[in-house]
């Protein structure tokens, strides 16, 4: 959902259109469950890339020009996947990848597993699922369905410095 005012009324309305009692026998995809696309990326890390990223993308001095347009085509979301699901959305499409050397990240604690979207990468799957945690216990009757399927061939490289 590329929305960012999370509209906190809606986080129960999924129980409310689809009320469910001991004799219904719909099927999933009876259900109306809304849904992001690429749900991590609302926010691009620059100093992780998939191995396969064009050197161009990693030149510290082409990295002024590029940058920017790599963020038009790479957010799809203005708020991160907690706020989509105070927001309303239920179905996250999370694209899980592994840092190829966790040891050279740049962060503290580095996770070694991250969301991406295409050649970049997003933000640590570890603070995702640490957001998802925290919308299920403030509304523990809502359930949502994550598709954490990984990219196809991607490893992610940390760029030193």
């Amino acid at each position: 959902m590329s929305n960012n005012k999370a509209n906190n009324s809606k986080e129960l309305f999924i129980h409310e259109m689809n009320p469910v009692g001991p004799s219904d026998t719909r099927c999933i995809y009876d259900i109306l469950i809304p849904g992001s696309h690429d749900s991590g990326a609302y926010v691009v890390s620059y100093k992780e890339y998939p191995r396969r990223c064009p050197a161009a993308l990693q030149n510290k001095a082409l990295a002024l020009f590029l940058h920017p347009v790599v963020d038009v085509f790479t957010r799809t979301q203005l708020v991160d996947v907690y706020g989509q699901l105070k927001a309303g959305c239920r179905f996250l499409d999370l694209r899980v990848s592994r840092l190829e050397n966790p040891a050279a990240a740049p962060h503290e604690n580095a996770s070694p597993f991250w969301l991406v979207h295409g050649m970049a990468a997003c933000c640590p799957f570890d603070g995702v699922v640490d957001q998802i945690n925290r919308f299920h216990k403030e509304a523990s009757a809502e359930a949502t369905l994550n598709d954490n399927a990984p990219p196809l061939a991607v490893e992610i490289k940390a760029i030193p410095g």
